[in-house]
């Protein structure tokens, strides 16, 4: 044990590059800082770092872990335990080759932050940041910058909510695999900063946003793989935004799989190619996904229900929806789907009980947008027109064409002032009674065939 040191209690400053300081078994207590270590290897084991705090105005003062200098060859913390460390638990600002934090908890304490250069191999694994307490000018639980990282088994959580402001904060890592943790922290669970990282299995419940992907310079783009989440709580469950890259060929890449978001939504504001497949939304209160950037975007199994839809607003986004349901959804203007981008695929979809309070019960589609519809059941949604589909009147021209679609009482607030009438082309379609189906203005180019309606005409022109 040492105790009661108005300064370090171990300044490890080694003669020869990669000696190391090994301790077992040893607490520090009530002291200006635990570890100072320049230039030398660390490894602790079974230890405890308590009540350390700020009794100088040294960088290391306040800290359970300080180490720098110009090159460590290895820090190693395993089943140790750090509380009331006023600063930072840990704080690494040297090139590190390997780190391992293992099988250690951090009990109302402050953050670690971790600068250990782009050739850091390093893992956070079965590790508990408990009741985080930030430090002064602090706001993130575990900060990490450069290298490749696996963090699994992690658990953060705050003693009070939105005591602060994130979670697990990645900045320019090349690669991370962040496996069957749980995020109860901050008003960001996950931000990543010109990175690129995998989470798998995972809980996320946040105040703000569950995972903030943010890019702060042009030339880099980001890559996210979200598989097998779940968000509990939040705003956003994914929020994608930062610069636009300096390229119009630079795409950040977006691939989710297998993810219940609950009432939380996904919104990108950066130009990119994503994938969403096998997802639930269910009581956004929201946009479920908004996507107002340019694109190329691929949704398969999705169900969204009790929310607003999906939103594509660029004139360079694509979106191709396939197997999915949008049910008893509800919005001012296409209660399922918004499109105000260039081309958008619909097949094998259900729109059923889809209510837009202007226009679009299921559909808006936007000025100048081509949607083509293939095996597509539209049942039971309401607008004032167009109750499945609706043109924007200001259209130079938009484009529906489709195949086998049905049409189940769609109901138009305003039918009686329609002129049900045929579309421009169209080939094998019917009509039982004069509710309205499609809204699309004369200048539009249609071409629709194989459409079933049953109680409602087909399209409405103007």
């Amino acid at each position: 044990t040492i105790a009661n040191c108005t300064d370090t209690a171990i300044d490890f400053r080694p003669s020869e590059e990669f000696q190391a300081l090994q301790l077992t078994s040893v607490m520090i207590s009530s002291c200006g800082s635990g570890i100072q270590s320049t230039n030398g290897n660390i490894d602790v084991k079974n230890s405890k770092f308590f009540a350390i705090s700020e009794f100088s105005s040294k960088e290391s003062s306040g800290c359970g872990i300080f180490a720098q200098g110009s090159k460590i060859d290895q820090i190693t913390i395993q089943h140790t335990y750090f509380e009331d460390i006023t600063k930072h638990s840990m704080y690494i600002d040297v090139p590190v080759s390997e780190i391992q934090i293992l099988n250690t908890d951090f009990l109302m304490t402050s953050g670690i932050v971790i600068n250990s250069g782009s050739d850091c191999v390093g893992r956070v694994s079965s590790c508990e940041i408990f009741a985080f307490t930030p430090g002064a000018g602090q706001s993130t639980a575990l900060e990490i910058t450069a290298g490749d990282w696996v963090i699994d088994n992690v658990v953060t959580t705050s003693a009070v909510k939105g005591s602060c402001d994130i979670g697990v904060h990645l900045n320019e890592v090349r690669s991370a695999v962040i496996d069957n943790s749980q995020f109860y922290l901050g008003d960001v669970s996950l931000r990543a900063t010109n990175s690129n990282f995998h989470l798998i299995e995972s809980v996320i419940s946040s105040v703000g946003d569950g995972v903030h992907v943010h890019s702060t310079d042009p030339e880099i783009t980001n890559s996210v793989k979200l598989e097998g989440l779940q968000f509990e709580s939040g705003k956003n469950s994914l929020l994608v935004n930062g610069v636009v890259p300096a390229s119009a060929d630079n795409f950040n890449y977006i691939d989710i799989k297998d993810c219940d978001f609950g009432v939380t939504t996904v919104q990108v504001s950066v130009p990119s190619i994503g994938r969403m497949r096998d997802c639930n939304f269910d009581g956004c209160a929201g946009r479920a996904v908004s996507i107002t950037a340019d694109g190329k975007w691929e949704f398969n199994s999705i169900t969204v229900q009790q929310s607003q839809g999906f939103e594509f607003i660029s004139a360079g986004v694509s979106a191709d929806i396939s197997d999915s349901s949008f049910l008893h959804n509800s919005g001012d203007q296409g209660g399922a789907i918004y499109f105000d981008g260039e081309k958008m695929r619909l097949e094998n979809c259900l729109f059923e009980d889809n209510t837009a309070r202007n226009n679009g019960g299921a559909i808006y589609l936007a000025a100048n947008s081509e949607c083509s519809l293939d095996d597509v059941t539209f049942a039971d949604n309401t607008a004032d027109h167009g109750a499945a589909v609706y043109c924007d009147p200001e259209s130079t021209y938009s484009n529906v064409y489709g195949n086998d679609i049905e049409l189940h009482n769609n109901q138009n607030k305003k039918g009686l002032r329609d002129i049900p009438c045929l579309p421009v082309s169209s080939s094998q379609s019917s009509s039982t009674s004069h509710s309205l189906m499609l809204y699309i203005t004369i200048s539009s180019v249609v071409a629709i065939s194989t459409i079933t309606a049953l109680f409602g005409s087909l399209l409405v022109c103007l």
